[in-house]
């Protein structure tokens, strides 16, 4: 599945690209990449959008989601 899933923040907009299911680039702030990814998690309040059969403009992830996730549930446990 080819998406673009946007996120309102309390911070402002967050938008997540994903290809095949899995995410191939993120945005949040002046956050890209795997850093958007994991400050997204520290919110549990916002409302979305999403759209599908838009492509990444650029691919900034690499990684399994389900890495990303339980890398950035991780970081939320130590940071507490």
């Amino acid at each position: 599945n080819t998406a673009r899933l946007t996120v309102h923040y309390p911070i402002g907009d967050g938008i997540f690209y994903f290809a095949e299911g899995e995410v191939v680039d993120a945005r949040l702030g002046n956050l890209v990449g795997t850093d958007a990814v994991y400050k997204a998690l520290a919110y549990d309040q916002g409302s979305f959008r999403i759209d599908t059969g838009i492509p990444a403009p650029q691919r900034t992830i690499f990684e399994p989601w389900a890495n990303l996730i339980m890398e950035g549930l991780r970081l939320l446990d130590e940071a507490r």
